[in-house]
C-alpha cells in the first residue's frame, strides 16, 4: 500500500520549520506527521527505482524537440538526475529517522544543504502526487476530509505544498540572518 491509497492518517499541521539560535534550521512536528513524510519519501524512492514508471516523466521534461537529441540527452543524464533525486529523498528519510522523539514530537535540525535537499524532494513528490490526482494549474492545496480515502492524494499534496512553503520561508530567513551576522561581524 502506498501513502496515496487507503484512509489517510489525520495530521496536525503547523509551522514546523524554524530558524535555530545558531542560524541553522530546526524542525518540530508531530510524530504522525514526520512518519507520514518519511513514508512519502520511501514511496518516492520506490517510484524512482521502478524502471520506466510513467509517473517519473513529469520529473524529466523534454529538453530537445528533436528525438535523436532528446534520446542522447536522456541516456547521458537520466541516471545522474535520478541519483540526485534519490539522495534528496534519502536526506529527508534519514533526518526524520535520526531525529529525537519526545512527547509525541519529532525534533531535529537541518543544515543549509539538507534543507535544500528536502525542498527538492518535496517538489518532486508534489509533482508526482499532483499528476496522480489530476491537479490543474491554479488549484489551491487544501486538506480534505480524512473520512474519505479518495482524499488521501489531495491531503498528501497539501502537506507537501505547505511543508515546502514553510521550509522555504525558514531557509530564506536563516540565510538572511546568517548574512546579517556575517556583515555585522565582518
Amino acid at each position: 500500500m502506498t501513502p496515496l491509497k487507503g484512509k489517510p492518517k489525520p495530521l496536525i499541521f503547523g509551522r514546523n520549520f524554524r530558524v535555530a539560535s545558531d542560524g541553522g534550521l530546526s524542525f518540530r512536528m508531530p510524530d504522525g506527521e514526520s512518519s507520514h513524510l518519511r513514508d512519502l519519501g520511501t514511496w518516492f524512492l520506490r517510484i524512482l527505482d521502478e524502471e520506466e514508471d510513467p509517473r517519473t516523466r513529469i520529473l524529466f521534461p523534454t529538453t530537445y524537440e528533436e528525438p535523436d537529441l532528446e534520446a542522447a540527452y536522456v541516456s547521458g543524464n537520466r541516471e545522474r538526475l535520478i541519483s540526485g533525486k534519490r539522495q534528496n529523498a534519502a536526506a529527508l528519510i534519514d533526518a526524520i529517522s535520526e531525529a529525537t522523539r519526545r512527547k509525541g514530537l519529532t525534533v531535529g535540525s537541518l543544515d543549509d544543504k539538507s534543507a535544500v535537499a528536502w525542498l527538492k524532494s518535496f517538489n518532486d513528490m508534489r509533482l508526482i502526487v499532483g499528476s496522480d490526482i489530476g491537479i490543474q494549474g491554479g488549484e489551491k492545496p487544501e486538506f480534505r476530509s480524512h473520512d474519505d480515502p479518495e482524499n488521501a492524494g489531495w491531503n498528501n499534496y497539501a502537506l507537501l505544498t505547505w511543508c515546502q512553503d514553510f521550509l522555504l520561508h525558514a531557509l530564506e530567513e536563516s540565510r538572511a540572518r546568517t548574512k546579517h551576522i556575517e556583515s555585522r561581524d565582518g
